[in-house]
């Protein structure tokens, strides 16, 4: 498949176009869809758009020289006696024959087009996708806009109810089906959704919740409890609608445990936002599982804000009433992990209610009473000091 400069003729006037690889109704003309190269509109200028066999063809010679690549017959290089094109960029050179199905990127085969090149009076339209990608871009279909973003950086909605539309159509589309059997326009949809910027699409999510619980649910438990954050950021930001604090909470307790409780746990140490680690203080209590308490445990040490503090103590209390065997070791391990600025918090707040609460006294006073023959000084001398105490 290799291509020397000296067997080739350049056409000047050679304008390659793409297809999209999107199967479009026969009621939409070619002229309805745009193309979007990162954030600026892509202007036409060699060959206009047309549609054969429900698929749409667009030029490719603009497309090639908005991603870069110059617009000259040491790069764009067509050979008239094999109907061939071969595209050179960078390290990458793409070739590709009218009537051949198959495309190639670096002399091996890259895929299978839907539809072969053609040649349309001296002008060579070509898959767009394959193409596109064989480059280094990423492409997606936007249906709602009719637009083919490539490149495309974070998506932004000025009209929020637009938003709140899209999002719904899209994750009904999307629910019960697992990412491995997602199918062509469904991978479009999953992609042009992960696009969408964090908060406003979290946002439209919380929207959504009542409505579509189901669809939502789905959609986060695949694709987004690695943004937990950003929901919870937006559920307890002061300009987001009281429900969304709800919605958050009935959201958080009805996903999958064990995933939800990792991502609380790195929100927790890591998030600089106070109220969102007051929030997840108030969902922990939601989850009275020894992980949870763990959670807790290792917030209560180093926790600055008073606020936090309390809530977080008044959550640690009362999942560790259900268990108070492992309670008392936990807070006897979180308190010896604390600064001594950080203890008088929990003398305030947690050692006068496990000595004196019926559910944990007699276990409190027996660790305290064992750890006091510890071998290792620090527990030894914990335990003497919390024996004192009044």
């Amino acid at each position: 498949m290799n291509m020397t400069k000296k067997n080739v003729a350049f056409t000047l006037t050679l304008a390659l176009s793409l297809s999209l690889s999107l199967v479009m109704p026969t009621t939409t003309f070619a002229a309805e869809i745009s193309m979007k190269v990162g954030d600026k509109a892509l202007a036409f200028q060699y060959a206009e758009p047309f549609i054969e066999d429900g698929r749409t063809l667009t030029p490719l010679r603009d497309l090639l020289v908005a991603l870069g690549v110059p617009d000259d017959q040491e790069h764009i290089i067509w050979n008239k006696d094999k109907q061939s094109v071969s595209v050179i960029y960078k390290d990458i050179n793409v070739e590709l024959t009218v009537g051949s199905r198959t495309i190639y990127k670096n002399n091996h085969k890259f895929a299978d087009l839907d539809v072969s090149p053609k040649l349309v009076n001296d002008r060579v339209f070509i898959p767009a996708r394959a193409v596109a990608e064989a480059l280094g871009n990423k492409v997606i279909y936007d249906a709602t806009t009719r637009t083919v973003l490539i490149n495309s950086g974070t998506i932004t909605y000025s009209d929020l109810s637009k938003l709140n539309s899209v999002v719904r159509a899209t994750i009904q589309k999307l629910k019960g089906i697992d990412l491995k059997d997602l199918q062509g326009e469904q991978k479009e949809s999953l992609e042009y959704l992960l696009l969408i910027d964090k908060k406003q699409l979290a946002g439209a999510l919380l929207d959504s919740f009542e409505l579509e619980r189901a669809a939502v649910l789905d959609f986060i438990a695949k694709y987004m409890l690695n943004d937990l954050n950003c929901l919870i950021e937006k559920a307890v930001d002061p300009a987001s609608p009281a429900a969304y604090g709800t919605s958050m909470t009935d959201l958080i307790t009805a996903l999958p445990a064990d995933p939800v409780m990792e991502q609380l746990a790195k929100i927790m140490k890591n998030s600089s936002n106070e109220q969102v680690r007051d929030a997840i203080s108030f969902y922990l209590y939601k989850f009275p599982t020894s992980k949870s308490l763990k959670i807790l445990e290792e917030e209560l040490a180093v926790e600055s804000s008073d606020k936090v503090f309390s809530n977080a103590a008044v959550s640690y209390q009362s999942i560790g009433r259900s268990m108070p065997s492992t309670y008392v070791e936990s807070l006897f391990n979180s308190y010896l992990n604390a600064s001594d600025k950080q203890r008088e918090k929990y003398k305030s707040y947690l050692l006068l209610n496990v000595r004196n609460h019926d559910s944990t006294k007699e276990q409190w006073n027996a660790l305290l009473k064992n750890k006091s023959s510890s071998k290792t000084e620090l527990e030894k001398q914990t335990a003497e000091e919390l024996l004192k105490l009044k």
